[in-house]
């Protein structure tokens, strides 16, 4: 459970360890010489400017620890990675809008799954809506774990 990891120590880890997860391919339309290095921050840049969806994952303890982030997720609330590991302590709850949190009490957001709509607070304590989709896998250890993809709502 994940209640009960023991002695396990919970490490904040800046360095992208799973970031082939987070990649698609380009694919060419026209001959082009070289590669698409040139154009990689603007690609950044554009797919950031669009809130681009940002994935987060974690597990069903009392602050709903979170296990993997992406850096859309933080750029979309307005974090950079030392604000965010400072600014929550690497829990999903203080990212909650308050009144919004009895979605993310740990026994109702376990039985949830699927899309949903709410509110989230931004680095600033702007609330904004957010579109979500959460499903579940297992870490390493056989552990439940909660993943959802998130995407601010602007038409919400």
């Amino acid at each position: 459970m994940p209640e009960n990891r023991g002695s396990q120590t919970t490490e904040i880890m800046p360095e992208p360890i799973y970031s082939d997860l987070y990649t698609e391919k380009v694919l060419m339309l026209r001959k082009q010489e070289g590669s698409l290095s040139e154009s990689s921050e603007a690609i950044r840049h554009s797919l950031s400017m669009n809130n681009a969806v940002g994935c987060i994952g974690g597990y069903y303890d009392d602050s709903l620890s979170m296990m993997f982030m992406s850096g859309f997720f933080m750029h979309n609330l307005g974090y950079d990675y030392e604000s965010f590991v400072r600014d929550t302590g690497g829990s999903l709850r203080p990212m909650i809008y308050r009144d919004d949190l009895r979605y993310f009490e740990t026994e109702r957001f376990r039985e949830g799954s699927g899309a949903g709509l709410f509110r989230m607070v931004m680095r600033d304590g702007t609330p904004i809506y957010v579109r979500s989709f959460k499903t579940e896998s297992f870490d390493s250890s056989g552990t439940r774990i909660w993943v959802m993809a998130v995407r601010v709502a602007w038409d919400a």
